[in-house]
């Protein structure tokens, strides 16, 4: 559990620069300065990977589902953006009104 916990304490995704005029103290702040990135870059990918899971399970999906000759009721309960395609009326008026 050390060694893990070790690991992440010191993960560094960046990558150190190659000046070898820079003294003990420059590199070491380089270092953690990376290390910080590091832990800023992960939080920030966290937060967006979840985010985007989070949008991609609650948007909306259409589903087409066809009720051929609803009754009344079938058609008082669809919702108001339903719309029917057909040319003609599949009931008689009076069939409608009893």
């Amino acid at each position: 559990m050390f060694s893990l916990k070790n690991y992440f304490v010191n993960l560094n995704i960046f990558e150190s620069s190659t000046d070898s005029t820079a003294t003990d103290a420059e590199k070491e702040h380089e270092r953690r300065s990376n290390i910080i990135s590091t832990r800023i870059f992960l939080i920030i990918l966290i937060v967006v990977l979840f985010g985007l899971a989070i949008i991609m399970k609650t948007r909306s999906r259409n589903t087409l589902i066809i009720v051929e000759n609803p009754s009344e009721d079938q058609f008082i309960n669809l919702p108001s953006d339903a719309h029917c395609p057909c040319s003609r009326i599949s009931l008689t008026y009076d069939e409608f009104i009893s």
